[in-house]
């Protein structure tokens, strides 16, 4: 049929090819659409073809002079075939015609459906070998949903790049738009002498790896600031001269059971900034390395000691977020998560997620400051349809309630009474 599309393979010496490719390069389309091009230009009525028919209609005659009448045809046919052979070597060699592009067939199973039926509408889509350069992948990503970028639309992308270029640095000692490494830069992990199957560190050593939390004090001065974050498996790091060029970086995580930390906070309601949650575990989602912590840990002296608050509803889980109430520093909510335990010595086996008898993941809320919770949400209105453990379907996410917790909350500064 004629609306019919098929798919075709092609074997070709590479010589050819690469002057399809270099042809295809200048006229802006691909590989297959430049062979497609000239293949429907192939099929075209031609002088050749025209002569050929030519042929065809002279009678074959008996005599001498009627054979000297089909020979002059003859030769004259011949003429227009070499003509016709000239044009066609002429137009390979100056290169690819300057001819619409074909729109190319969207396969099923190449896209997702939606997106796959969008681009079907789009002309010029190129799904058979892609977008024919980097350049023109970059420009249809930014274009998307839309197949090009208006005028209006760049000058908009222009002025809010301009407005994030000016924002306010610190007292210019960072260039405008430029990060500033602030450390540690060197994360040296202590010998730790009284090794577990938590704390094991047989040497000193230095680690990196990702950072999952920061907390900064709000009282901020160029003579003291204190800063505290979480490496995914490091431990607890605190300076107190985050603004200074080369912040001095101290490990404060030994006591925490597990060098695995999701969260920390600094409670606002502290004006000397010496007390400190530290949520152990991580609350994110991955293969290998967000292992389940040990609970939730409180510090009244700026991470020199730390005390364990509920274990039974935070151990073996991820910590995502801790939030303190403004004005009353006994009302704490944590964000708990499943979180996998157990590794072997070749990456992501031997892995068990959730851990067995834990309690309930999700949101938790105390008000005696941590020393009794209530479990209060974890993405269901009525939170009794939730089980953690106790129902496999639940983690299997075919319940209401979320199968892997809650990661983040948040007090709205306006009413804290509000949560999100």
């Amino acid at each position: 049929m004629a609306s019919e599309k098929f798919r075709f393979l092609l074997r070709m010496p590479v010589e050819l090819r690469e002057r399809l490719l270099e042809a295809s390069r200048e006229s802006d389309r691909s590989l297959n659409a430049e062979i497609v091009d000239r293949l429907e230009r192939s099929c075209r009525p031609t002088l050749a073809r025209r002569a050929a028919a030519l042929l065809r209609t002279i009678p074959v005659l008996e005599g001498e002079g009627f054979m000297k009448g089909r020979l002059r045809v003859t030769l004259a046919a011949l003429s227009v075939l070499v003509l016709a052979a000239t044009t066609v070597l002429l137009a390979v060699a100056s290169g690819p015609s300057k001819t619409t592009r074909p729109s190319a067939v969207i396969t099923a199973g190449e896209l997702p459906t939606a997106l796959g039926r969008y681009l079907a509408t789009t002309q010029g889509f190129e799904s058979e070998e892609g977008p024919g350069s980097a350049g023109e992948a970059e420009f249809r990503e930014r274009a998307y949903p839309d197949n090009t970028i208006s005028v209006a639309e760049m000058s908009a992308a222009r002025a809010a790049f301009a407005r994030a270029e000016d924002r306010h640095t610190n007292k210019g000692r960072e260039k405008k738009g430029e990060w500033t490494p602030v450390g540690p830069s060197t994360a040296l992990y202590p010998l730790e002498n009284f090794r577990n199957a938590f704390n094991y560190v047989p040497n000193e050593y230095v680690a990196g790896g990702r950072t999952t939390s920061i907390a900064l004090s709000s009282r901020c001065n160029p003579e003291h600031c204190v800063a505290y974050i979480t490496p995914a498996g490091g431990g607890v790091w605190r300076t107190k001269d985050a603004l200074a060029a080369h912040p001095d970086w101290k490990y404060l995580g030994g006591p925490l059971g597990i060098n695995a930390a999701g969260s920390v906070v600094i409670d606002e309601n502290d004006p000397s900034d010496n007390t400190v949650y530290v949520g152990t575990g991580e609350g994110n989602i991955c293969g290998s390395g967000c292992v389940a912590g040990t609970g939730l840990y409180r510090s009244r002296n700026g991470g020199v000691t730390w005390t364990n608050l509920g274990r039974p509803e935070f151990q073996g889980k991820g910590i995502g977020s801790i939030a303190i109430k403004p004005g009353d520093p006994d009302t704490l909510y944590v964000g708990s998560t499943t979180a996998l335990r157990g590794m072997s010595s070749s990456c992501c086996s031997g892995v068990t997620r959730p851990v067995p008898g834990i309690a309930k993941w999700g949101l938790y809320k105390s008000t005696d400051a941590g020393q009794t919770w209530g479990f209060i949400h974890n993405g269901s209105t009525n939170v009794a349809d939730c089980a953690g453990t106790a129902d496999p379907r639940e983690f299997a996410n075919t319940l209401t309630c979320s199968p892997r917790g809650v990661r983040s909350v948040v007090l709205d500064p306006s009413n804290p009474d509000i949560v999100y």
